[in-house]
């Protein structure tokens, strides 16, 4: 997802000198906003998955449970707040923006728990500042459903260890409604620790969820998994687009680079960005073919791809409704680009500026790209965010 509303740009610097509080999400997937919703015809219940035009989804971004955040101003109903983990730039400005609009009811301050409350909660990645990996963290890799609070868990969702065995790890959880901590046993499929081969977890996981039972959905600005939906039928209502039999009011999935970033920081890789413009500026293009890796991304202007395998020559997405799809997939390169069938062939296409057709499910042609980049996502971990 590349363009984003112009009111969040505001947002970024309002209020600069002002007195800030801590919070903690306690929702299992929460919705971010580029302005107050008060001032929009949608409420949090509900934001579409996505919108058949530009910028016509009022959500931006998610969060899930035990993120922080930082509340910077707050309304009746919303909460203004700052986000350390990822960072986006525009198209007149390098300078790192982070701010959003969000409900107030999914969240709690700091000020509203216990001091020792505190240490349960995972301490945030910075993109402002080298964050070194926690070797009291798990992290979700699937969704996870616990019975004690009655809630399921996103992917990526990261909690502080109390123990751990072969077949399981005790962890701390924080009960929203008692303010109290609780303890919760994840079995060992189910999460990935620090100090393992990041980059190589990162395609992993690129490559479970897009071969998950059921569909994960094209979410605009999404960037979570609870539940992937039965089924991957669409249709279009007004100006939206609205998934068959899905009952869900908050839409869990993926937007382009919200699926890279996701992964990305569930496997420990020091990734920061939150969008399109923001990744292709601070990833270095691959400058040999011989050194293109899995995981590695081909970015086109508004998308990002990740390549799942050079070996079988595929790619993982998750491709916007307009095109026929509206979900989290693998391709083969040769349905995403006519003609290109290998890594190879995409490499040398972009080298001489052969312009590239992008294809749509059915197989006509539906943009020809002149810009394209393979970026290496190793290069993530010599990148270093100015605040």
């Amino acid at each position: 997802m590349n363009r984003l509303y112009i009111s969040i740009f505001i947002h970024s610097f309002i209020m600069p000198n002002c007195f800030t509080q801590k919070a903690v999400v306690v929702a299992p997937i929460i919705d971010l906003i580029g302005q107050p919703l008060a001032k929009h015809a949608l409420t949090y219940d509900t934001l579409p998955v996505a919108s058949t035009y530009a910028q016509g989804c009022p959500r931006i971004h998610q969060l899930i449970f035990n993120e922080v955040v930082e509340i910077i101003k707050e309304t009746d109903h919303e909460y203004c707040i700052s986000i350390p983990h990822l960072f986006y730039i525009t198209h007149t400005s390098n300078a790192p923006k982070c701010c959003y609009w969000t409900n107030k009811k999914h969240v709690l301050k700091f000020s509203e728990l216990s001091q020792t409350i505190h240490k349960f909660v995972p301490k945030p990645k910075y993109f402002k500042q080298k964050t070194a990996p926690c070797d009291n963290i798990v992290t979700i890799i699937k969704p996870f459903y616990s019975k004690q609070l009655q809630m399921t868990f996103s992917v990526g969702t990261r909690f502080v260890i109390k123990s751990k065995k072969r077949q399981y790890a005790v962890v701390y959880a924080l009960n929203p409604k008692t303010k109290n901590i609780v303890t919760l046993r994840l079995p060992s499929s189910h999460y990935v620790t620090s100090g393992q081969n990041a980059q190589k977890i990162y395609v992993k996981l690129l490559n479970d969820w897009a071969s998950m039972p059921g569909c994960i959905p094209y979410v605009w600005g999404g960037c979570s998994l609870t539940k992937p939906n039965k089924t991957d039928t669409f249709t279009q209502k007004d100006t939206f687009f609205v998934i068959n039999n899905d009952t869900q009011k908050q839409k869990n999935g993926f937007d382009c680079a919200g699926l890279i970033a996701r992964a990305a920081q569930a496997a420990e890789m020091p990734y920061y960005y939150k969008n399109t413009l923001t990744l292709a500026k601070h990833l270095k293009q691959v400058k040999r073919k011989e050194d293109i890796a899995d995981g590695d991304l081909i970015w086109i202007p508004g998308h990002v791809m990740a390549i799942g395998s050079l070996k079988d020559n595929l790619v993982i997405e998750a491709r916007h409704y307009n095109h026929g799809y509206g979900k989290v997939q693998k391709l083969l390169l040769h349905e995403i680009f006519k003609g290109v069938k290998t890594f190879n062939q995409l490499y040398d296409a972009i080298a001489v500026g052969k312009p590239l057709k992008r294809l749509h499910k059915n197989g006509h042609v539906v943009q020809t790209i002149k810009d394209a980049k393979i970026l290496s996502m190793q290069s993530c971990y010599n990148q270093t965010n100015k605040a």
